[in-house]
């Protein structure tokens, strides 16, 4: 039997689901129910699904974030979007996500049995492909760790005017212990995660240094993630060399 966990915040929603067809007949059984993409996010260490069916619109984790997760997270885990027809354009989003399929409110059985067969035949497919080498393996992990490198710099790079980002903000962004996040990001990158944003919090820099003459240095300092203009001069000398006024003076 394959496992299926069902997310969503509406209660009489998910006992409609769970209640919707006989999963038996499927090869498929509920294994549990999480109201938001946090609650899912903890059912899932324990219940350990193979399919999530997951709802769009909810508190504190939509559907499209948690989906997100689960590809760094989960990446076994087939996921299915359950949408409502005001939804449509966020479901095509979640197919760009690598999501299996979406299955709008209300469904009958006969859509639900066909988004059940195709879960069927993907899980049929992905079985014939088991991985049993250790070195396929540790290729699986590897791409696994690429990705979370991956989302680790677009984090860094989209919040770097974040003052209180650091390895341990990042790491709960993504559900990942912070030492695993360190270890992977200096395999991939070639650099700590500190580094990284310190470098790129300094190129930013000299990037809005060089583009204006009117651009307050202060202003920079607070763009690249910096909320004491005193220490960022400080920073930014150590790493150029030279201070962000002169480096913007002979550089523009």
């Amino acid at each position: 039997m394959l496992k299926i966990i069902i997310v969503d915040d509406e209660p009489l929603f998910r006992q409609y689901f769970v209640q919707s067809t006989e999963w038996e007949k499927f090869g498929f059984e509920v294994c549990c129910e999480a109201k938001d993409g946090l609650d899912a996010l903890e059912k899932i260490k324990t219940c350990k699904p193979d399919v999530a069916f997951v709802d769009i619109n909810m508190p504190f984790m939509n559907g499209l974030e948690l989906i997100e997760k689960l590809q760094i997270q989960y990446p076994e885990i087939v996921a299915v979007l359950v949408t409502g027809y005001s939804e449509f354009d966020y479901a095509r989003k979640g197919i760009q996500l690598g999501v299996l399929d979406y299955i709008l409110k209300p469904f009958n059985d006969e859509e639900l049995g066909a988004t059940l067969a195709k879960i069927k035949k993907r899980m049929s497919k992905d079985n014939q492909e088991v991985i049993t080498d250790d070195a396929e393996r540790d290729i699986v992990v590897l791409t696994k760790a690429k990705l979370l490198a991956t989302k680790a710099k677009e984090y860094i790079d989209a919040n770097l005017q974040d003052s209180e980002m650091n390895v341990t903000k990042i790491s709960n962004h993504f559900y990942v212990h912070s030492s695993y996040l360190r270890r992977v990001f200096k395999n991939e990158v070639g650099k700590t995660v500190s580094n990284y944003i310190t470098d790129t919090r300094m190129q930013k820099a000299m990037e809005l240094l060089t583009a204006s003459n009117d651009t307050a240095i202060s202003t920079v300092a607070e763009k690249v993630g910096y909320s004491d203009c005193g220490y960022f001069i400080k920073c930014f000398k150590k790493y150029a060399g030279i201070s962000p006024g002169k480096y913007g003076n002979s550089n523009r």
